[in-house]
């Protein structure tokens, strides 16, 4: 199966960034453009987690793990966010109302030891409401932190 890395601007304008038959290289793709984006410039690593610009949206089961073959696909041509589940090869689109899954929102990560080349993976944050200088993890395509954000995802080409 045939798939495209894309992006969704501010603005709603779609692009297509990079094809291939290999979802991983996609995933890897994506998550490396985010970073570079979100971490490659003078802010604290706190206002990094307020502060940034694209993400790359992953899906949680009930116990908070990742779900490996869940993957953001982007929204239908009526508006409505979509995901694909992929199986053997095989991508099914389904509305994301329409299952149960938990999101959060890749933002980067950030060397904590070069020796050993260990990462903290960042997730998007915002301010909690009433709370100043406390923070909450975004967990919604509806949050308020989303507005005016470029979202990656993944489109399958249906093989003809």
């Amino acid at each position: 199966m045939k798939y495209q890395l894309c992006s969704r601007d501010e603005y709603n304008a779609v692009s297509i960034i990079k094809s291939s038959d290999d979802l991983s290289v996609l995933v890897a793709e994506g998550k490396k453009l985010v970073c570079a984006e979100n971490m490659e410039n003078a802010l604290a690593l706190d206002e990094q987690k307020r502060e940034w610009t694209s993400c790359f949206v992953e899906f949680l089961d009930e116990n908070g793990e990742l779900i490996e073959n869940a993957i953001y696909a982007g929204k239908t041509p009526g508006g409505k966010n979509r995901l694909y589940l992929i199986n053997d090869e095989v991508a099914v689109e389904h509305l994301i109302k329409d299952v149960e899954v938990n999101m959060r929102f890749y933002i980067g990560e950030v060397v904590v030891d070069r020796k050993n080349n260990v990462k903290n993976i960042i997730f998007a944050e915002r301010q909690k409401l009433g709370k100043p200088g406390q923070t909450v993890m975004v967990d919604s395509l509806s949050d308020s932190a989303m507005e005016d954000k470029t979202m990656y995802f993944v489109n399958s080409l249906k093989k003809k």
